[in-house]
C-alpha cells in the first residue's frame, strides 16, 4: 500500500509535533526531579549536622498538624530520606538520558521534513540549535552532566561515613549510598559521550 506524499508528510509532521511535546514533558520532570533530589540532600544534610534540632522540628510540626506527640527514630527518618532521595535522582538522571536520547532522534525527523521541501523550516533541535552554539551552554552541560552527579557521590559518601560513626542502619542505607554512587558513575559514563 502506497501512500501519499502528503499523507506521508502528514504523519512525519504529527510524530514530529508530539516527539517535540514528549521531550518538552520529559524536561519539566527532570527539573523538577532535580529539585526533589536537591531537597532530600538538604535534608539528610540537615538530619546529620543537626540532629536534635531535627527531631524538634519533626516532633513539633506533627504535633501541632495531627495533635500527636510523637517520638522518632531519627536513624528511621535518615532511612526514609535516603529512599527519597535516591528515588528522585534514579528519575532524574531517567528523564536526563531521554531527553539525550530523543535530540539525535528530532534531528532525524526534521531532516527528513527538510528533505520533503521544508529546507531550513525544521531544524529547532537540530542544525539550528547545534550552530554557533554558546560556550556558556557547554559549561551548563558540563555542570549538570558531570559536575552534579559528582558531588551527589561525595554527598553521599559523607553520609555514609557519618553514618558509620555515628550510627543509623548501616545495611539499608549502605545500599541506598552503593545505589546513589553506580546510577550516578553509568550516568555519567553515558552522558560522557554528550559533551
Amino acid at each position: 500500500m502506497s501512500l501519499s506524499e502528503e499523507k506521508v508528510l502528514d504523519v512525519i509532521l504529527e510524530h514530529y509535533k508530539e516527539t517535540n511535546t514528549l521531550s518538552k514533558t520529559a524536561q519539566k520532570d527532570r527539573n523538577k526531579y532535580f529539585i526533589y533530589f536537591c531537597l532530600a540532600e538538604l535534608i539528610l544534610l540537615f538530619v546529620i549536622q543537626f540532629p536534635d534540632n531535627f527531631g524538634r522540628i519533626f516532633s513539633g510540626y506533627f504535633e501541632y498538624k495531627i495533635g500527636i506527640d510523637i517520638s522518632l527514630d531519627l536513624k528511621a527518618i535518615q532511612s526514609l530520606i535516603w529512599v527519597m532521595s535516591v528515588y528522585a535522582q534514579m528519575h532524574y538522571y531517567q528523564r536526563s538520558v531521554y531527553i539525550e536520547r530523543l535530540y539525535p532522534y528530532i534531528s532525524h525527523l526534521e531532516h527528513k521534513l527538510s528533505s520533503m521541501g521544508f529546507e531550513e523550516v525544521f531544524s529547532r533541535e537540530g542544525k539550528a540549535y547545534a550552530s554557533n552554539y554558546p560556550f556558556i551552554l557547554t559549561v551548563i552541560h558540563f555542570f549538570y552532566n558531570m559536575c552534579i552527579p559528582f558531588f551527589a557521590i561525595c554527598l553521599s559518601i559523607y553520609f555514609m561515613y557519618y553514618e558509620y560513626l555515628h550510627g543509623g542502619y548501616l545495611f539499608f542505607d549502605g545500599v541506598c549510598c552503593l545505589f546513589q554512587v553506580i546510577v550516578s558513575l553509568s550516568y555519567v559514563w553515558f552522558m560522557r559521550k554528550t559533551l
